[in-house]
């Protein structure tokens, strides 16, 4: 593999991503990658309007560069 193409997946795995955690339902949620900071701050309203529209409540967002293991987790609160 060349270079190119070794930097060019590390700047995916890497990206910026959308991390969106909403406390009911109890889930954690990634949309990305993004190529930039700039992109995913764009694109996070469509983002936080779906998971308003389907009902949930207490969310949270924070935009950060990093290569999550699951795009959607349900977490355990109990």
């Amino acid at each position: 593999m060349s270079l190119a193409k070794v930097r060019k997946q590390e700047k995916i795995e890497f990206g910026w991503w959308v991390e969106i955690i909403t406390f009911l339902p109890p889930c954690s949620y990634y949309f990305g990658p993004f190529a930039s900071i700039q992109e995913a701050a764009s694109a996070h309203l469509g983002y936080l309007e779906d998971l308003k529209q389907e009902g949930a409540k207490g969310i949270r967002l924070r935009i950060k560069q990093c290569q999550p293991e699951k795009l959607t987790s349900f977490c355990d609160r109990g």
